[in-house]
């Protein structure tokens, strides 16, 4: 499978303006990338090009794609759903927590959502039956003496115990366990 055949046989990376290593002018890179790191992008993309060249063609079997077709045909089937930020109901969960659900998958449990914690919000340590991706989008909170700030990510393998959770300023968060 190739990036080609987006238009006219443009590369993704040409998409993304990253195959030439973009025109950045100074002052506007993105913080926390890495600029500089664009030569070995373009040396790493280049080699990998000399790679493929040397792999020899192959005929893929008969059948292959009606074979692909039927296995993508069993997989459950999944909407596009939005959400508005005016939709959707915040339901307070303790005293100062509210919670949004976005998504839940009824198969697996899994569930995507947002919480909203008031300043003061305290919420007790609780266990992790899955992992757990954390982003804020606004405001702090602390898991013992580590502060999350609007921006960073915090990560909790499954089976493990979070310790108490404060948010003295109080806190917007994008949660998905």
């Amino acid at each position: 499978m190739t990036r080609k055949g987006m238009d006219k046989g443009k590369d993704v990376l040409d998409w993304l303006d990253l195959a030439s290593g973009g025109e950045t002018a100074p002052g506007d890179e993105l913080p926390g990338t890495r600029p500089d790191l664009a030569e070995t992008f373009s040396d790493d993309q280049a080699a990998l090009a000399a790679l493929a060249a040397l792999a020899p063609a192959a005929e893929p079997p008969k059948n292959l794609l009606s074979k692909i077709e039927k296995r993508i045909d069993k997989l459950p089937k999944r909407k596009i759903t939005n959400l508005r930020s005016d939709e959707g109901e915040w339901v307070k969960r303790k005293d100062k927590i509210w919670q949004k659900i976005l998504n839940k998958d009824p198969e697996t449990g899994r569930a995507i959502y947002l919480l909203r914690c008031a300043p003061g919000a305290v919420i007790p340590p609780h266990p992790h039956p899955r992992e757990e991706h954390v982003f804020v989008i606004e405001g702090s909170f602390t898991i013992g003496d580590t502060l999350i700030r609007a921006g960073d990510y915090h990560y909790s393998k499954a089976n493990t115990l979070h310790g108490t959770i404060r948010s003295e300023t109080g806190c917007l968060v994008l949660i998905h366990c």
